[in-house]
């Protein structure tokens, strides 16, 4: 939780004692230590200290939001001994770490620059003799160190006061190129020039800047509001301005899923990103476009079109998901989702499109967003099989409810690719990249291709037979979050209609305009009792769509839930990362949610419905290249934003910076 990242390196916010049974770590985005069996790599520690006595200190670690740093203060029982250390991660300048150390001379002692990490067979870690520069090298990328040292004693005594101040120059490598240890030693030098003082405070006032452009305030309950800034402070220290940046499930804040990449980056922290850091957002884009090579090989040897990103992605793109896992049991259990869950390529292009609107990145659909395109519709144009009666399918695959595999027309996959086909069509052929016969073929398979939708529940049927599934609700087996799975076993909860998270839901959250109006309320009566939360990105998707529905209370419900989910460690899982994905949600869910706002033809719409127990809720983002400020307070809304942009609530709109609406009997309308 305490971990500090530029979004380029992230050092784990541990204990920096020497002595101390936890071990730091410095990790590096998309530095991985093989491509076969790929994990982060370990980089080398900088933090490290040695204290004496070397145990005994009670420690407590606070997290400083507003400035982006850490403190830890140590206290020794036996000797009163105090010593405080601070510490972080430049965002002015990339790569550079600070910390200061302050104690008793007696206590602090000096200690090497960098300590050897763990590392795996096949990487070397070399380092001089005073250990103020250290490269790790793995098998294929490289993470690299330089620091500069200073202590002064204030006063001759034991007693006296002893600072040690740290500065480190960090650089890594993706490849087996090496790491320019000459130019990280100019870097460090400099930084070194500059001084503690004057590289926090720069630090400090990027940061101050960050949070006048962008975050949330939710005035009435203290508890919630830190727990928004505190995701918002995660997802901007995970992204970074970069030509590519691969953001895994838990950022680098710890080794959960081994730093792989999922769709959680491409339907939760990319839009989250798109809103609080758009370049850091084209970024992990970047990284897609980046890896379309070994997404057309995939698809090729699969015998389709296209492109097929991985379920699971590292270095080169290519599928890195386990074969295999061990249940509670021990029994060995196949992992399909590396084979079966296609939706990652409508995901990825759905990211694309939702980026272009929250940015108008022009350049962007240019050089990489058509090209995606593309490729991901050409994937799903071969991929659809048509039956004698004309209709489309999507057979064998998994959608975003894991606990059913191997199975037809998944509602979530099908519109999503029918979502892909028509954004591809429309784009590419503006762009000249397909000619028309592609273009009707391409709007021909949306059409035909089937949705579930059933009008004897109102809403979509979850895939082919899901019906005829035994009907067991979450609610026979316990409270949710529940793992379903481990309660029922895999067989016989696949045989049932309990799902681990939102599936047709799911796209009621990304791709609602396409689906039948007014059957959002039909959905969530009939799969939140099935819904086993067994997912991190389940309670954030939920308490988006029912705010939507107007469903508050519930919706607070679950969005305290996911608020909570790392700070209070309620899965059990924290330890190996923050859950980014989750925190993306939170900003969809009071973004999308509670808020209403979503853009509509280069402008925004408005419709905030904010739970009662809230006072005003003031939350900042950046929309197509403009500061945009909302605030709520009962039934007054204002909009602000740092250029003219449109703004609609329930009728009118006006083109200028300032929009105030009042909500009346019939909805909002403009003052």
């Amino acid at each position: 939780m305490t971990t500090l990242t530029d979004g380029r390196f992230g050092t784990r916010g541990l204990s920096e004692r020497s002595g101390s049974p936890s071990w730091p770590s410095t990790l590096a985005a998309g530095v991985y230590d093989s491509d076969t069996d790929p994990s982060l790599l370990q980089g080398p520690i900088w933090t490290s200290l040695d204290l004496e006595p070397d145990d005994g200190w009670v420690e407590s670690i606070e997290l400083d939001l507003r400035r982006g740093a850490v403190t830890t203060t140590m206290e020794h029982p036996r000797t009163g001994d105090i010593v405080t250390v601070d510490r972080f991660a430049s965002i002015v300048r990339p790569g550079v770490c600070a910390l200061r150390i302050t104690g008793p001379a007696r206590a602090v002692l000096p200690s090497a620059p960098f300590v050897r990490p763990s590392t795996p067979p096949g990487a070397t870690v070399d380092t001089n003799d005073a250990a103020t520069a250290m490269v790790v090298r793995g098998p294929v990328g490289t993470i690299a160190g330089v620091a500069h040292t200073d202590s002064v004693d204030r006063g001759p005594d034991p007693t006296d006061r002893r600072v040690i101040t740290r500065i480190v120059a960090l650089g890594a490598r993706t490849s087996t190129a090496e790491v320019d240890m000459r130019g990280l030693a100019v870097q460090a030098q400099g930084a070194y020039s500059v001084g503690f003082d004057a590289l926090e405070e720069e630090h400090r006032r990027r940061w101050g800047r960050r949070w006048q452009a962008v975050g949330t305030r939710i005035e009435g309950d203290t508890g919630l509001d830190v727990a928004v800034r505190f995701a918002t402070s995660a997802l901007l220290g995970a992204g970074a301005p970069e030509r590519e940046l691969a953001i895994g499930a838990r950022g680098l804040t710890g080794f959960g899923y081994r730093g792989h990449v999922f769709w959680d980056t491409d339907v939760f922290v990319t839009p989250a990103l798109c809103g609080l850091e758009p370049r850091a957002a084209r970024a992990t884009l970047g990284y897609r476009w980046a890896r379309l090579g070994a997404a057309r090989v995939r698809a090729s040897s699969e015998g389709f079109d296209g492109a097929r990103f991985p379920w699971e992605s590292a270095r080169t793109g290519g599928e890195v998901t386990p074969s295999e896992a061990r249940d509670l049991h021990g029994a060995t259990i196949p992992i399909l989702t590396g084979e079966l869950e296609e939706h990652i390529v409508a995901d990825v292009a759905w990211s694309v499109m939702h980026y272009f609107r929250w940015t108008d990145d022009r350049e962007f659909m240019r050089s990489m967003g058509n090209e995606l395109l593309l490729e991901t519709a050409r994937y799903w144009a071969s991929r659809i099989e048509l039956d004698s009666d004309g209709s489309g399918h999507i057979r064998n695959v998994i959608g975003p409810d894991e606990y059913h595999e191997g199975i037809d027309d998944d509602a979530f996959t099908n519109a999503m690719a029918r979502r892909n086909l028509c954004a591809g069509a429309t784009t590419c052929r503006a762009a000249g990249t397909i000619d028309h016969a592609e273009y009707r073929c391409w709007m021909h398979l949306a059409e035909v291709l089937v949705d579930g939708f059933d009008p004897d529940i109102g809403t979509y049927e979850q895939f082919a037979g899901y019906h005829d599934l035994e009907p067991l609700n979450v609610a026979d087996l316990g409270s949710p979050p529940i793992a379903a799975d481990a309660i029922l076993g895999q067989e016989r909860t696949q045989r049932t209609q309990i799902i681990k998270q939102p599936d047709v839901l799911m796209m009621y959250l990304l791709i609602g305009d396409d689906l039948v109006p007014g059957t959002l309320d039909a959905a969530l009566d009939h799969y939140l009792p099935r819904t086993a939360h067994g997912s991190s990105l389940s309670p954030a998707t939920c308490a988006a769509l029912l705010a939507r529905a107007g469903r508050t209370d519930e919706a607070v419900h679950w969005f305290r839930w996911a608020a909570r989910l790392d700070l209070d460690d309620l899965t059990g899982t924290t330890a190996g990362g923050l859950h980014l994905a989750t925190m993306g949600g939170l900003w969809q869910a009071m973004t999308w949610g509670f808020l209403g706002i979503g853009e509509h033809r280069g402008g925004l719409t408005i419709d905030p419905l904010v739970p009662e127990p809230w006072g005003p809720i003031e939350h900042r983002f950046r929309f197509c290249g403009a500061n945009v400020s909302v605030r709520v307070d009962g039934d007054e809304a204002r909009v602000d934003s740092s250029k003219a942009i449109d703004v609609r609530a329930a009728d009118g709109a006006r083109h200028r910076n300032h929009h105030a609406f009042r909500r009346t009997p019939q909805g909002w309308e403009q003052r």
